[in-house]
């Protein structure tokens, strides 16, 4: 088992010009890093469960697990099963398929749909409880009542990086949409959802400067298993719709004007949508995330 550390890198001279919302943004990348080093020969591709298509959530958990703290690595190691898709198929059989959902109590923790935040977090402290380790939480990341966008990158950030601090890779989901402008009667613009995909965050910003629009990171797709590199911001101008789920009910309520930062993560090719097209404008919110964020 390899000992996970936590890291720092300071990138001196280095500056990336993003095109965001239409406007240019120079980052300066000079401070220092959190985050947990990872093994890429080592990270889990949702692939290996042939079972279904939509196993990036359990995929993901067993990537924390693998990434993530001394015990973490350890219990991994422990799960049954002599290889990567056995281990996997161990856990999605007995902490998924053989467990209630919490948010549709008639079905299972995974289905056709694949699994709900609140169904991988519940299922991740089963484990970690079989394990003896202290439990995981989820966030909801939409906007506060009243929350600027400053607060709101800081609020969201510092829980990434004291998850990260703690040597827990916090799992967050990806929802995309699509905003197409009806071709007939008066040209309403219509949003509709169109991919959900869970990542594991490996690395941010230990701290971000006031002049921040938003941060970089670094995380695990466990669509391919790749190491892919992402900015997270807030959209300052252009309104858009997004929704978040009932945990409860699973159902769907629908959020107007900017209800969560954006992501801008190219290399996450299971969130681009097939029916878009260049006249259709594609955002991809930063909903949830699952880790040890500490007191709030």
């Amino acid at each position: 088992m390899k000992g996970m550390r936590i890291f720092s890198i300071s990138m001196v001279a280095l500056s990336v010009w993003f095109t965001i919302g239409g406007q240019g943004l120079l980052l300066w990348a000079e401070d220092a890093f959190t985050g947990v080093e990872v093994d890429e020969s080592r990270v889990v591709k949702q692939q290996l469960y042939q079972d279904s298509r939509r196993a990036c959530g359990p995929t993901a958990l067993i990537n924390v697990l693998r990434s993530g703290t001394p015990k973490m690595q350890a219990a991994y190691d422990s799960l049954l099963g002599g290889s990567e898709s056995k281990r996997l198929r161990f856990v999605i059989d007995r902490y998924f398929k053989n467990k209630t959902s919490g948010v549709f109590p008639r079905s299972k923790r995974f289905g056709h749909q694949g699994v709900f935040a609140a169904d991988l977090c519940a299922a991740f402290n089963d484990l970690l409880k079989d394990h003896e380790m202290q439990p995981v939480t989820r966030l909801e990341l939409d906007r506060r009542e009243g929350e600027g966008d400053e607060d709101f990158l800081a609020r969201v950030h510092g829980s990434l990086r004291r998850s990260l601090s703690e040597g827990v890779p916090p799992i967050i989901q990806l929802r995309s949409y699509t905003a197409s402008r009806e071709k007939e009667g008066d040209g309403w613009v219509q949003w509709e959802a169109s991919k959900n995909h869970f990542v594991v965050v490996t690395r941010v910003p230990a701290k971000l400067r006031k002049q921040d629009s938003g941060f970089v990171f670094d995380a695990i797709d466990p669509n391919r298993g790749v190491l892919v590199s992402g900015y997270v911001y807030a959209e300052r101008h252009l309104p858009y719709r997004a929704s978040k789920v009932n945990s409860k009910t699973g159902e769907e309520q629908w959020l107007s004007g900017r209800p969560f930062l954006l992501v801008k993560a190219p290399g996450v090719v299971s969130l681009q949508p097939k029916k878009a097209t260049w006249e259709d404008r594609v955002i991809v919110t930063l909903s949830e995330a699952i880790g040890r964020f500490g007191a709030f």
